[in-house]
């Protein structure tokens, strides 16, 4: 616990930090908009921040975790669906291009893109 409380802070003040920022976001206009992953993301980087402002401010993995929860978000965003669609279907293209160009695949096998 002495090791936890070094890190995270002291757990009654890390929560109390954390509630209220998550209270400032919920009361917020679009928090109602958010999809479950945008909104559980948030939530979680303000458990993050919290931990930040009340534990090891240095410790580098509230600062990762913090990162890595916003990428979260980002991905599952349906502003961001098409380009993934595209991405992943410009990755399969290129894959069959490779199998095709070592003679793996006919030449008849194509993706349009």
């Amino acid at each position: 616990m002495a090791q936890n409380e070094s890190l995270y802070g002291q757990y009654h003040s890390t929560s109390k930090i954390g509630q209220s920022i998550k209270d400032v976001m919920r009361e917020s206009p679009n928090w109602v908009h958010l999809s479950d992953p945008q909104a559980e993301s948030l939530e979680q980087i303000a458990t993050r921040i919290s931990r930040i402002l009340v534990g090891d401010k240095d410790y580098r993995n509230h600062w990762d975790e913090l990162a890595e929860f916003a990428l979260l978000a980002g991905e599952v965003s349906p502003a961001n669906l098409p380009t993934i669609t595209k991405d992943i279907v410009e990755g399969i293209a290129s894959d069959i291009k490779k199998d095709q160009d070592k003679k793996m695949l006919p030449k008849a096998v194509t993706l349009a893109v």
